[in-house]
């Protein structure tokens, strides 16, 4: 896929803009959305990977911890639904991170509705490049989120820089593997593998 599809359109970024809550950073929403578009690693490699930066951070036990628990959730959504899953789950989080509403109403004769549906559809459209399941289908999405409980979880081993407040000089980086192609890089809140492409935000 070429660049150019991985960022959001103006176009697009407006009908997606509008579902936003009103305390979302638009600018870091927005570049996270296009990280879950260009990320293709499927959740057990990253669970792997997790792993193995665990056991190399074991002297920062907080930090290690928080990556096992990252990785027992990645297990998880591969074994539920994998990579397409993580992808869906990954857009409800920066939903409910922003302090979206999850709830969904469901009327009597009526199609489910709230604001989390008007979201999922524009943002899935751009994230899945064809149209986006309806409402029961991300009715459906939402209740398996919730009860996965993984908020508290991203907010432990992804949201939170001090998780990883290991400090790396710029010139003494965090190398996590020792096989040189799975080698990662702890810098500026980021997770960067051996080429520098991100693998995961911490900020």
């Amino acid at each position: 896929m070429a660049e150019a599809d991985e960022k959001i359109t103006t176009a697009r970024w407006r009908a997606i803009e509008k579902t936003l809550p009103c305390s979302a950073d638009k600018a870091d929403f927005r570049n996270k959305l296009e990280q879950i578009k260009r990320n293709k690693t499927p959740p057990k490699e990253l669970a792997v990977q997790c792993e193995e930066a665990a056991r190399q951070l074991d002297e920062h036990p907080s930090a290690a911890d928080a990556l096992r628990n990252r990785a027992a959730n990645y297990r998880k959504i591969s074994r539920a639904g994998g990579f397409p899953l993580l992808r869906k789950f990954s857009i409800l989080w920066l939903w409910d991170a922003a302090d979206g509403n999850l709830g969904v109403s469901t009327p009597r004769k009526r199609l489910p509705y709230g604001p989390v549906i008007a979201y999922f559809q524009a943002a899935a459209e751009f994230v899945f490049d064809k149209k986006p399941p309806g409402p029961e289908a991300i009715k459906k999405i939402v209740a398996d989120y919730r009860r996965a409980g993984l908020k508290a979880a991203y907010h432990a081993a992804l949201l939170h820089s001090a998780v990883f407040g290991v400090p790396f000089a710029v010139e003494r980086q965090a190398q996590v593997t020792k096989d040189e192609t799975k080698v990662f890089i702890l810098r500026d809140g980021k997770l960067l593998d051996h080429k520098g492409n991100v693998v995961d935000s911490v900020g």
